[in-house]
């Protein structure tokens, strides 16, 4: 970590309660060092905020961390909505390149595939042990397939055998996806389509000085008179005005 991460994580905001199920959950899922601390306080502030009436969605659901986290906050807050995700599960440049190796880094005994369908599994378990009472809706695909998918307003299967017509809007989405620029344009832009007024979006990655698209793309939101930023810790957390 360098200077300019250890300065920046050290005015980062963090709830301001003990949450000793939020302590443990990192060790307990799958994908530990992939959610930023910062976004708890968002995440916290996003739930306990948010319009009510709408879907909470999440674009990337990898191991479940974050899906449990924000339904423990929902349950802590007593939040009614309705819990959507998606992820396709599917390992990082696996179609990129001719000859691209099927097998993941650094060992040539595990394929991609395989790889992935742990981390499913990971998901399946961990979200079945912590919120057996209310299990999220969450579907093997890409979030363009999902959101094609919410345009037809047909019916879709989740990961435990479920049927639902996603025929909502959404109060908040955390958007957890691809990273690159191209990708987190479209998500937003899919997002921006049916989320509610004063909806919120929190973007993962998009701190000031990243390199991922999440962060280049943070230029145009700030532009963007439909959005204010509500949050940055490091990331951004924006709402969506009211449309008069």
């Amino acid at each position: 970590m360098n200077w300019w991460h250890r300065l920046r994580n050290k005015f980062i905001k963090r709830i301001p309660y003990p949450d000793r199920f939020i302590m443990r959950l990192p060790s307990s899922t799958i994908g530990s060092g992939m959610l930023h601390e910062g976004n708890i306080y968002l995440m916290d502030h996003a739930i306990r905020h948010m319009p009510p009436g709408g879907y909470v969605l999440e674009i990337g659901s990898w191991g479940g961390l974050s899906t449990n986290l924000l339904l423990h906050l929902m349950k802590k807050y007593h939040r009614q909505e309705v819990f959507l995700g998606c992820d396709p599960w599917k390992y990082s440049y696996q179609d990129d390149e001719v000859g691209e190796p099927d097998f993941i880094d650094g060992r040539e005994d595990i394929s991609r595939k395989e790889y992935m369908e742990y981390i499913r599994q990971g998901f399946i378990d961990s979200v079945s042990l912590f919120n057996r009472s209310k299990l999220p809706y969450t579907f093997q695909m890409t979030s363009d397939e999902f959101f094609a998918q919410m345009d037809k307003k047909t019916s879709i299967t989740d990961l435990f055998g479920r049927s639902m017509v996603p025929d909502k809007g959404i109060s908040f989405c955390y958007i957890d996806g691809n990273h690159t620029y191209d990708f987190v344009k479209r998500d937003f832009e899919n997002v921006d389509r049916y989320l509610i007024d004063n909806g919120l979006i929190l973007f993962d990655d998009s701190m000031d000085g990243d390199q991922f698209g999440s962060a280049h793309f943070m230029k145009e939101i700030k532009q963007n008179p439909s959005y204010k930023v509500i949050k940055k810790n490091p990331n951004y957390l924006i709402q969506k005005k009211i449309n008069r």
